[in-house]
């Protein structure tokens, strides 16, 4: 059985802040090829690329909020959003609490920590005023200290307002939307028992697991080897301001070389970030080599490009 969550407008306003957002983009997009390269335009391709951090982060909190949703089958309670799953067993539950008893609980809990439950709940991110503006399903996959405990939140509302699965390992956070009918069918589904037993588990993209996330190593140098790109671009567009939209050659550089030597940092930049990234998890030096690589082949294109087109 599928139930939907309490209904809440983060995901709508995460959606409409994507769509102004993604319009500006495109807005500054066009008028970055309108005009002929120079200083003014980097600083549009700059602000672009700015914006592509915002509008990913928007797609993924839309995506995560609209696609909230509680399975139940005989083996377990699971807790879908975004490419998230959150599975556990019905065996593992050992009390479900909503209303006052949620609350009773909380305070119970927050209590081992010298806490009030309002002092715990803004330590936790809750937004108020303006802040709540800007932020889009701040109850969905949080994980917080809860007394001794893990307490991750998994839902719409705010956590007085939620039912928490307690577990032996970990308690959770839910919101469905008719929570009668929730509390209902997870007894009905334990009363006739498991097919299988399972584990308290939790499932994402595989990617998300690598091991790269926590190598400061190998993020410098994919976020230098961008920057190097970027600064290479820059540099042209700043010392030709003369180049007809669409990054024309100029006249007095032989072959048009000066206007290849961005585009080929920026290849070499992609091809061997994509390589890299590929054979990472079981070659993690061959990436660094690369990576390295890459960084030395820049450097050598930003010394060229800047002498020659020394004044």
């Amino acid at each position: 059985m599928t139930f939907e969550p309490a209904p809440f407008p983060d995901g709508r306003r995460a959606l409409l802040a994507l769509a102004v957002l993604g319009a500006l983009a495109l807005l500054l997009l066009w008028r970055l090829f309108s005009r002929p390269p120079d200083g003014f335009s980097f600083v549009l391709l700059v602000v672009i690329l700015g914006l592509l951090i915002p509008i990913a982060y928007l797609a993924w909190r839309a995506w995560a909020c609209r696609s909230l949703s509680y399975w139940i089958d005989r083996n377990a309670v699971t807790v879908a959003w975004g490419p998230f799953r959150q599975v556990i067993p019905l065996d593992k539950i050992e009390q479900m609490t909503r209303d006052q008893a949620t609350r009773s609980f909380l305070e119970r809990s927050v209590a081992e920590q010298g806490l009030s439950y309002s002092t715990w709940l803004t330590s936790e991110g809750h937004q108020e005023g303006l802040g709540s503006w800007f932020s889009f399903g701040p109850y969905l996959g949080r994980s917080a200290g809860l007394g001794q405990r893990l307490f991750t939140s998994l839902a719409s509302s705010a956590p007085i307002e939620q039912m928490i699965l307690v577990t032996p390992e970990e308690d959770f956070g839910i919101s469905p939307a008719d929570p009668d009918r929730f509390l209902q069918a997870v007894e009905a589904h334990h009363q006739l028992g498991p097919t299988r037993l399972l584990s308290l588990e939790r499932h994402e993209p595989e990617v998300l697991r690598s091991d790269l996330w926590h190598d400061r190593w190998a993020l410098g140098m994919l976020g230098a080897g961008f920057l190097f790109a970027l600064l290479i671009v820059g540099v042209l567009m700043i010392r030709y301001p003369s180049l007809p939209p669409g990054f024309g050659q100029p006249a007095d550089i032989p072959g048009g070389l000066a206007v290849l030597l961005p585009g080929f940092a920026v290849a070499v930049w992609i091809v061997n970030s994509i390589w890299g990234l590929l054979i990472y998890d079981r070659h993690r030096i061959g990436s660094l080599f690369l990576w390295t690589g890459t960084l030395l082949v820049q450097l050598a294109i930003l010394v060229s490009l800047l002498l020659m087109t020394a004044v």
